[in-house]
C-alpha cells in the first residue's frame, strides 16, 4: 500500500513537470487505465514476493520428510522377519561377532521346539539357533544366524533413562495385513511417547506410545529420532483378552488407568535387556 501512495505522489510530480515543459497530459480515462495497470503490477509483485517467502519456510518440512525417509531405510536394514511355519514376528540385529549375528525379539514370538528362520532386508533367509530364555518375567528372546559372505548393519542400542513424554518414536516391523499383497512387508509407524511407567509390567513393558503396532510387528525395534533403539515392540493397543496391565509385583491398575493405557502400544525398554547382560 505504501508503494500505491508513492505511485500517486510520483504521478503528481510527473504531471507538474509535464506542464512546465508544455506537454499535454493524456485524457482522464487513459490516466486511470495507466494507474490501475501499475497497481496490478505492484500486486503481482507482492504475490510473487509472498510466494517466495512461503517457499523459504518449506525446507524444514522437506528436512523432516528426509529424516523420516532415512529412518525408514535404516530401520528396515536392522529389522528382520522371524519365521516359524506359516507365522512370523519381527526382530532386530543387535550384535555381530565375525560372521555370527545376534537378534533380539520377543519371547512370545518364538515357538520353542520348532524350526525358525530369519529373513533380512535384502530378502535372504537364514536358519537360526534359539538361545536360552533371558528371564522368566521379561518378554525377550535371543537367536543367532550365520552369514558367511554378506555383512549386515547392526542396531545402536540406547539407554532409555533420558526418554521423556512427547519424544518422537518410530516402530518398525513386518505386520500382517488383510490385503495379502501388503502382508509381511516392512512398515515403520510414527508417533510419540505418551506414558513412562515408574515400574514395569509383567514382560518388562514400560514405554507407552501412540504408534500403531500391528500383529507381526512384535519383536521389532522402537527407535528415537536419532535412529537408536530405545525399546522392543510387543504389546499392541486395545487388548482383546485378559488384563495385560499387571505389574511385576502383582499389583494392577485402576479401571480408569486401564482405559488410558489401552489406547497405547507398549514396548520393553532396551535398558532392561542391557541390564540382563
Amino acid at each position: 500500500m505504501d508503494r500505491f501512495f508513492a505511485l500517486i505522489d510520483e504521478k503528481h510530480l510527473i504531471k507538474k513537470q509535464a506542464s512546465q515543459l508544455g506537454i499535454i497530459a493524456p485524457p482522464m480515462h487513459l490516466r486511470l487505465v495507466i494507474l490501475f495497470a501499475s497497481m496490478a503490477g505492484l500486486l503481482a509483485i507482492e504475490a510473487v514476493n509472498s510466494s517466495v517467502l512461503a517457499q523459504k519456510t518449506s525446507p524444514k518440512k522437506i528436512h523432516r520428510e528426509l529424516v523420516v525417509k532415512q529412518l525408514q531405510q535404516y530401520a528396515k536394514s536392522i529389522t528382520v522377519k522371524v519365521i516359524s511355519n506359516d507365522s512370523w514376528g519381527s526382530g532386530v540385529i543387535i550384535q555381530r561377532k565375525g560372521k555370527v549375528y545376534l537378534v533380539l525379539t520377543n519371547e512370545h514370538v518364538l515357538s520353542r521346539g520348532k524350526q525358525h528362520q530369519i529373513q533380512v532386508a535384502d530378502g535372504s533367509i537364514y536358519s537360526t539357533n534359539l538361545l536360552p530364555a533371558i528371564g522368566s518375567k521379561d518378554d525377550l528372546g535371543l537367536m543367532q544366524f550365520y552369514s558367511p559372505t554378506i555383512v549386515y548393519p547392526v542396531a545402536v542400542l540406547k539407554q532409555t533413562s533420558r526418554l521423556q513424554v512427547g519424544n518422537r518414536v518410530f516402530a518398525g516391523g513386518f505386520p500382517f495385513d488383510i490385503n495379502l499383497s501388503n502382508s509381511g512387508k516392512f512398515e515403520l509407524t510414527t508417533g510419540k511417547i505418551s506414558d513412562l511407567l515408574k515400574q514395569p509390567l509383567i514382560g518388562g513393558y514400560q514405554i507407552g506410545y501412540s504408534n500403531n503396532v500391528k500383529r507381526g510387528m512384535s519383536g521389532g525395534p522402537l527407535l528415537d529420532i536419532q535412529g537408536e533403539v530405545v525399546g522392543i515392540n510387543g504389546m499392541p493397543k486395545y487388548p482383546l483378552l485378559g488384563n495385560p496391565y499387571v505389574f511385576k509385583d502383582g499389583s494392577t491398575v485402576s479401571e480408569a488407568r486401564w482405559q488410558d493405557m489401552s489406547h497405547l502400544s507398549w514396548a520393553i525398554p532396551i535398558s532392561i535387556f542391557l541390564h540382563l547382560l
